[in-house]
């Protein structure tokens, strides 16, 4: 790959795919210089900005929270819609209990991904961590109403239910999640 990226130093996913290996591998510390090197070529453009994300991705998992924190401002900054670095610090922002400012960085990347489980999930545990369970609930129905054969959707209306101690729901959630894939031998 570094040959090839000797080659082409704008073929981005080659760069990209390098620290990818690099992570696979263990070596964080190179995956972070290759992330970070995308910016040298690309400057301030969409790749630039990506590469700033898995680097502070990268931050965030070595616990350097205020690092990370201060690199995903700066894409928003740049960029308010990128899903990436708002999913981010919505998940840093959840992990510090500040439910309401998560809340809006999740809001802004269902506008974009409206069916997304990942983005539905962290919404959904947002709004119980907000004391506005039935929030999460509507959220989660409205895009079940989108697309009522996901069964992964109604797994999750499932598994928000029961977080909200509603039994009966859950249960009723389960019929649902059944008729939608009769042959799925999880449930």
């Amino acid at each position: 790959l570094r040959k090839m990226i000797d080659d082409r130093p704008k073929a981005y996913a080659l760069r990209f795919r390098l620290a990818q290996l690099q992570e696979a591998a263990g070596k964080r510390d190179e995956a972070e210089k290759t992330y970070a090197a995308i910016g040298d070529v690309d400057k301030e453009g969409a790749q630039a900005l990506q590469g700033k994300v898995q680097v502070a991705r990268l931050k965030l998992i070595e616990g350097k929270s205020e690092e990370g924190s201060k690199l995903l401002d700066e894409v928003i900054k740049q960029n308010p819609r990128d899903n990436a670095a708002l999913l981010l610090r919505a998940s840093l922002l959840l992990s510090k209990k500040d439910a309401q400012n998560a809340i809006i960085d999740l809001r802004t990347v269902l506008r974009d991904q409206p069916t997304s489980p990942q983005v539905l999930a962290l919404l959904a545990a947002a709004h119980r961590m907000n004391n506005e369970a039935a929030l999460g609930t509507d959220v989660i129905g409205s895009a079940i109403r989108s697309e009522p054969n996901n069964v992964q959707l109604r797994q999750l209306m499932v598994e928000h239910l029961i977080a909200t101690n509603d039994r009966t729901g859950a249960i009723r959630g389960l019929g649902g999640v059944i008729n939608a894939n009769r042959r799925n031998v999880r449930e």
